[in-house]
């Protein structure tokens, strides 16, 4: 059950609005009583009105309904501006029997600090942001993740699919924070001796021309991951150019990314990451010592190809069968 407030100037009679307002406290006050009896209870909570994180919130009730949750769980969905209008009532609210999914960074930060000895469930975040929430809460909080940025390991394998007999085969990656040591991403593909890559962080006092331009030039492929910070217009303008330069596939992280003129992305919906925020609700609530899953990245994902990239780049590629093979090549 979804539930709505709504504001005094939206009551078209001749009562005060002082007397509504105390009309809606007993309502609510008798609501957050429900709220403190209730035995099992989740609350979603939603970063903001966007289409997308409904579109997550909207997955995760299905895939609940699916999975026998609902039948266990009642469940509210607000909004961010919803859960604020009542930080009056947090004390109440502090209890261990209550579950909060968070959908999207603000939401997130917003749960880990008001929402004290909860479950917590942060979704439709990246790794950075949310190791930086979680940067200053105690070791032994009750909170985990679902990533929407895919890992290195699955983009690796995603571009080994892209092989045309290049051997040894060189990837590119321009990547955000602390990556992986060499080993650990060319293990990903399971070829070391046969695959290098050459990966880059950019940095903000470095022209960005000078750093991704002898990466995409020497490379066969070119992986690009997001990062708020450094990634804006100018330099996905930038690497699009300096890959149909060099005829140069470039793997995207977003649907926008391949429409703008990556080969392909691979990236997480908002139906995957309600999907996968589900199943990780699911895991944690049903085992048996309701031991806290640690943060991951997520196992659904999407992929669309730009076929106007890939004719330029004299390539014939089918998105349901690259989308196969990857998930074959990871139940191995």
């Amino acid at each position: 059950m979804r539930y709505f407030f709504w504001s005094c100037h939206s009551i078209r009679s001749g009562t005060s609005c002082r007397k509504y307002a105390l009309v809606f406290n007993v309502l609510l006050s008798l609501w957050w009583s429900d709220i403190a009896c209730a035995g099992q209870k989740i609350i979603v909570i939603t970063s903001s009105a966007l289409p997308a994180y409904q579109r997550a919130a909207t997955a995760l009730e299905e895939q609940m309904e699916k999975t026998g949750l609902s039948s266990s769980y009642t469940t509210d969905f607000w909004s961010l501006d919803e859960a604020k209008a009542n930080a009056a009532i947090t004390p109440v609210i502090k209890r261990q029997d209550l579950v909060i999914v968070a959908i999207g960074s603000a939401a997130s930060d917003y749960a880990v600090h008001h929402f004290v000895d909860s479950l917590i469930i942060c979704s439709f975040i990246t790794r950075n942001a949310f190791d930086t929430i979680g940067a200053d809460l105690p070791s032994n909080n009750t909170v985990t993740a679902v990533f929407i940025d895919q890992s290195i390991e699955r983009l690796i394998r995603m571009s080994t699919l892209l092989r045309k007999n290049q051997s040894p085969y060189k990837i590119g990656l321009l990547g955000q924070g602390v990556l992986p040591d060499q080993y650990m991403m060319t293990g990903a593909a399971g070829t070391a001796q046969d695959i290098e890559v050459n990966a880059r962080v950019l940095s903000l006092n470095e022209n960005p021309i000078k750093q991704i331009e002898p990466i995409m030039k020497d490379s066969h492929v070119f992986i690009i991951r997001p990062n708020t910070s450094l990634f804006n217009r100018l330099v996905a303008k930038l690497v699009l150019q300096l890959s149909m330069r060099y005829k140069t596939p470039v793997i995207g992280f977003s649907e926008k990314y391949a429409k703008a003129g990556a080969l392909l992305s691979l990236y997480a919906s908002p139906e995957n990451i309600g999907i996968d925020t589900s199943n990780l609700l699911n895991e944690w609530l049903y085992s048996p010592l309701k031991l806290k899953p640690t943060a991951r990245d997520g196992k659904e994902f999407s992929l669309v190809i730009n076929h106007r990239i890939a004719r330029k780049l004299a390539m014939v590629l089918n998105a349901e069968q690259l989308k196969s093979a990857l998930q074959k090549m990871e139940e191995k």
